[in-house]
């Protein structure tokens, strides 16, 4: 775990990978220590749609499967695939 943060502790991040089909993704921290797996389920007042990029923050917490965010906020929701190139 990144050195100053403890269970219970609120992280902000950015999404670096989402599955949509899944429903589930990784976080990177905001001082980018490490990833954290976030499941869509415990998003409050989800998006219509998640994407790489969007900004999330939630509660560090442990499970049978490891460290992961709970109860889940979106800061700000990407809007454009960051992965999407406009060609004029």
């Amino acid at each position: 775990m990144a050195a100053g943060v403890t269970l219970g502790d609120t992280v902000e991040g950015t999404v670096a990978t989402f599955n949509p089909a899944k429903q589930f993704g990784f976080v990177r921290t905001a001082d980018s220590s490490r990833d954290l797996f976030f499941h869509l389920r415990d998003v409050r007042n989800p998006p219509e749609r998640l994407r790489v990029g969007s900004r999330l923050r939630g509660t560090l917490t442990e499970d049978r499967k490891g460290v992961r965010l709970a109860d889940v906020e979106v800061l700000s929701a990407q809007t454009v695939d960051p992965y999407t190139f406009f060609i004029s």
